[in-house]
């Protein structure tokens, strides 16, 4: 189970500085993964509603949702606290 401190780190690791939105490849890079693999991952969290898509022509970009990634950050923190 990761724990808010995880889910914090990875916020920031896509988040950047500065900046809002990433298009998929340039996810390519922060990630020792597949583009099919990062595309995969991307569709599953942006099902599950962590992550906004903003479609332009031929490229997707992604947004952390971060009132929904609070909301699984607070349930972990939960989690932890209760077991």
């Amino acid at each position: 189970m990761f724990g808010t401190d995880a889910v914090n780190a990875e916020q920031r690791r896509l988040s950047g500085p500065g900046l809002d939105r990433r298009a998929r490849h340039d996810l390519n890079d922060a990630f020792d993964l597949s583009q099919p693999t990062i595309s995969h991952h991307l569709k599953v969290l942006h099902d599950a509603g962590l992550l906004d898509r903003d479609k332009r022509g031929v490229w997707a970009y992604y947004r952390i949702r971060t009132e929904a990634l609070a909301s699984v950050a607070a349930l972990i923190a939960y989690t932890r606290a209760t077991a």
